[in-house]
């Protein structure tokens, strides 16, 4: 019997171990620097909407979040500040953990200025949809799909040229982990989104930028012809808030303490039968 409970032990523990490596895909390295390359043009974008991000030094290595506020329902306002690549682009959501699984937050014919709100768990049952705040339409919709999510960029004029928040599932030929977006925590400036626009400012405080890179990042392009600048797309969320990571160590010690309490009880029973 204690045998049995023992290679139980050990079964939860090893499963609590894998779980951890997919929790650490919500962690980047960060900073990233682009070598030869540069942020220019991404730090002229964010100077352009009043903000003082830096782009390279104000990176956060969050790649997976939750809504702000979950309960029975949950909303996330989302405003578009570039859209500078090609008109088959969509840009959107995907599950953590399941990253074909996605709402579409903005597509072809979108523009800056564009504001979308998500409605997390909308039907009560874990599904989310986009609202197109200009027209009041449905734009996408998923159901449970939960509270934690990453962001895509898929480009469907070209295959393969799908990209997520988390480096660990961006590949492209041999090169793995490729850094297809930064994501950058708002520093409570007064800004307009997008400047022009006639949108009042507002403090960026507890808002999150994401700026996608459209092409593939592994040098093939190469850094002088300017495609990887990561100003492809900006756009600014509010009311989302970096998903949680347990510590691997936690969850060995809630592991052995699940398992040898299961013994413990087991053991308890034999002695009185």
């Amino acid at each position: 019997m204690r045998k049995a409970m023992l290679m139980v032990s050990i079964l939860l523990v090893m499963t609590l171990l894998s779980w951890s490596g997919s929790f650490a895909d919500m962690l980047n390295p960060r900073p990233y620097n682009p070598g030869a390359g540069n942020l220019a043009a991404l730090q002229a974008v964010f100077t352009g909407i009043g903000s003082t991000i830096n782009a390279y030094t104000d990176q956060s290595n969050a790649a997976i979040f939750a809504p702000s506020g979950v309960g029975t329902s949950s909303s996330v306002f989302v405003a578009q500040i570039s859209w500078g690549y090609n008109a088959t682009t969509s840009v959107g959501l995907y599950q953590f953990g399941n990253p074909l699984k996605d709402v579409v937050m903005f597509s072809a014919g979108s523009a800056p200025g564009q504001k979308v709100v998500i409605a997390f768990n909308y039907d009560g049952l874990g599904g989310v949809r986009t609202i197109d705040l200009n027209t009041l339409t449905v734009i996408d919709s998923e159901p449970n799909f939960g509270y934690q999510f990453g962001f895509f960029l898929n480009n469907t004029a070209l295959p393969l040229e799908r990209w997520y928040s988390e480096d660990s599932l961006n590949t492209f030929g041999n090169n793995t982990n490729l850094v297809q977006e930064l994501i950058y925590e708002g520093k409570g400036d007064q800004v307009v989104i997008p400047l022009g626009s006639g949108n009042p400012p507002f403090s960026d405080i507890a808002h999150y930028y994401v700026a996608f890179e459209g092409r593939h990042n592994d040098g093939a392009f190469g850094f002088g012809d300017g495609s990887i600048d990561f100003n492809d797309y900006v756009i600014q969320m509010e009311s989302i808030t970096p998903a949680k990571v347990p510590e691997p160590i936690s969850l060995i010690l809630l592991g052995s303490g699940l398992a040898g309490a299961g013994l413990y009880r087991r053991l308890r029973k034999s002695k009185k039968s």
